[in-house]
């Protein structure tokens, strides 16, 4: 005996009124076969697989196989290389881009939020706009940030103070700016006050603007006085 094969069929149920089972189950094949003496386990049962479903016959390839060398194999293997490398290269500029969107979609929330939020994506913007010397450089309950302006001779630092509100903000957010400049001038330091608004900041700023970027006159002059200026958070936006 070289081989052999048996299945089984598995009845269940039984119907006393037409003596007849329920159902029943067919297994398939199942194939014995002895030890092979002339090749591998594997290779003995993919050329049995192989037979029994008509597929093509295919030797297993000798061990020096991949040391013979094709004429322009080199030259392909050198192009794949190449573009493995530009693919590396180009995944890695992608995701460059995609932090690089991520960082500038941040500045929508100058849109609408308030508090730390708000000065905290204030900062993060003059960053990603060229500024990255803002900064505290006093304690946390004073101006929101500080910038120290080195290309700007006229003054020595920026003092901001950031202020996000349902409706106006009022003169008396004006008012905490200009006490900030006040501070660094005892100080004999040349300093501009930079009001940084986000008024009206549940509505679309796109139907707003006007309304966002708008100062009363005696505004605009008692902050001229004291060496401070607004800086509405529009004003980051390209015009609609």
């Amino acid at each position: 005996m070289i081989g052999g094969y048996v299945h089984f069929i598995i009845r269940y149920g039984w119907d006393h009124l037409v003596h007849k089972e329920l159902g029943s189950f067919a297994s398939g094949r199942i194939i014995f076969l002895l030890p092979s003496t002339k090749t591998s386990a594997e290779q003995a049962i993919d050329l049995i697989v192989n037979s029994l479903v008509g597929a093509e016959l295919i030797e297993s390839p000798l061990a020096w196989e991949n040391r013979i060398d094709l004429p322009g194999l080199k030259e392909i293997n050198a192009t794949i290389q190449e573009k493995e490398k530009a693919k590396d290269s180009i995944i890695k500029e992608i995701e460059k881009l995609q932090n690089n969107r991520e960082n500038f979609l941040k500045i929508r929330r100058l849109l609408w939020t308030k508090g730390t939020p708000l000065e905290n994506a204030v900062r993060d913007a003059f960053k990603f706009l060229g500024f990255p010397e803002i900064c505290k450089m006093r304690e946390a309950n004073l101006e929101d940030w500080v910038i120290d302006f080195k290309r700007v001779k006229r003054y020595q630092y920026g003092v901001f103070e950031i202020k996000g509100a349902d409706q106006r903000t009022s003169l008396v957010d004006l008012t905490q700016c200009n006490k900030w400049v006040e501070d660094y001038m005892l100080e004999n330091k040349k300093v501009k006050g930079i009001f940084v608004t986000n008024e009206y900041r549940l509505e679309n700023p796109t139907k707003n603007r006007q309304k966002r970027e708008h100062f009363e006159e005696n505004e605009i002059e008692y902050a001229e006085k004291e060496r401070s200026a607004f800086y509405p958070l529009t004003k980051f936006l390209t015009p609609w």
